[in-house]
């Protein structure tokens, strides 16, 4: 059906002049199907093996595709998935499909999926949109159900406005994440390091003084 145009109350800040205010359905597949052959090798990801993490693929497990395609929902290499039920969405996880057996399979109903226009959207940047506190917090807002199985509705994640740059910047912008959050990693791993030499070194200075 024909998406509404994107009113100024929707804007939530403003974006450069080269970049453009569109709604996901626009760009992408919202929750696609796959038709594949019934014996065939695909993969399949419940919500336990996506992650919040920033960066880490979905992982899966082998299954034939009759088992998978009904009740479940479609994916396939490189869809874009964010858990969509509570408290999984406010946790963050989401993910990029990583290479499946043949490419498809399915994963936990209680996903979205984007499936992208490569000419249009790199994935990794509709990824962090997904994953970023503005989304998150106003996704919160929109949920609906009961306490407990609250849900972000398949309207809100179609047609939520997505600021979107030129596919080069968004390149840009994906590559910069990355070097942040490989900076981020980094420190924490170091931090860890030196909080478990401090802990062995206050436990030999211990053992010291009480010889």
């Amino acid at each position: 059906k024909p998406l509404p145009v994107i009113t100024e109350e929707e804007i939530p800040f403003k974006i450069p002049q080269t970049w453009e205010w569109v709604r996901p359905a626009e760009v992408g597949k919202i929750n696609p199907r796959n038709s594949l052959n019934d014996d065939a090798q695909v993969g399949f990801t419940p919500m336990v093996m996506i992650s919040g993490d920033y960066g880490v693929i979905p992982k899966h497990e082998e299954r034939q595709w009759k088992d998978v395609k009904k009740n479940l929902t479609h994916v396939a290499t490189g869809d874009v998935v964010l858990a969509k039920i509570t408290p999984c969405f406010e946790n963050s996880k989401a993910g990029i499909i990583g290479s499946m057996p043949n490419n498809v399979g399915a994963a936990t109903t209680e996903v979205h999926v984007f499936r992208q226009d490569d000419n249009l959207i790199n994935p990794k940047y509709i990824y962090l949109w997904f994953k970023n506190p503005t989304y998150i917090e106003i996704g919160k807002l929109h949920m609906t159900g009961t306490a407990g199985q609250k849900r972000v509705s398949t309207d809100f994640f179609a047609s939520f406005a997505l600021p979107l740059p030129p596919y080069d910047e968004q390149v840009r912008i994906a590559e910069k994440v990355n070097e942040i959050f490989f900076f981020f990693y980094y420190l924490a791993s170091k931090y860890k390091q030196e909080q478990s030499h401090r802990k062995k070194l206050v436990d030999f200075s211990l053992i010291q003084f009480t010889r």
